[in-house]
């Protein structure tokens, strides 16, 4: 689940997944079956998987607005150079 919540998320730097770069398109994450099922075990594992997913996105996106902080914390204008210098 972990290694698919980060394939699957756009990059800042392309504006795209790797995932998508690499293969042409978006994986199926079966979020949205084409019917509903009777099964109980099948809609609990379907539930249990969403949850993992929505799970490691919410840690990716708190991971990432960590790092900005961080590095906007230690980060510093470039010094002004005059011609010359």
């Amino acid at each position: 689940m972990g290694e698919l919540a980060i394939n699957n998320r756009d990059s800042s730097a392309t504006g795209m997944s790797p995932f998508f770069v690499n293969h042409g398109f978006h994986p199926y994450l079966g979020t949205a079956p084409p019917y509903v099922s009777n099964n109980d075990r099948a809609r609990d594992f379907a539930t249990n998987l969403h949850q993992a997913h929505a799970k490691a996105q919410t840690a990716l996106k708190k991971t990432a607005d960590r790092m900005e902080a961080t590095y906007n914390e230690r980060c510093q204008d470039s010094p002004e150079y005059a011609p010359g210098d």
